[in-house]
């Protein structure tokens, strides 16, 4: 899971708003890459066509 945080954050797929909200840029890309870090869990935690949005600890 790690791995795929690391990789969203290097890649661009997350950004974080003026509100200092993490959101998501890339769904498509986003899934590639969870699929490639989490293929055992990824089914079980997502669900399709949800979106991301956490408060950031700032």
């Amino acid at each position: 899971m790690m791995l795929a945080i690391a990789e969203c954050y290097e890649t661009g797929v997350y950004a974080i708003t003026s509100e200092g909200r993490v959101t998501l840029t890339d769904e498509i890309q986003f899934g590639e890459i969870r699929r490639r870090h989490n293929p055992r869990t990824v089914e079980s935690l997502y669900a399709e066509g949800w979106s991301i949005q956490i408060e950031c600890g700032h």
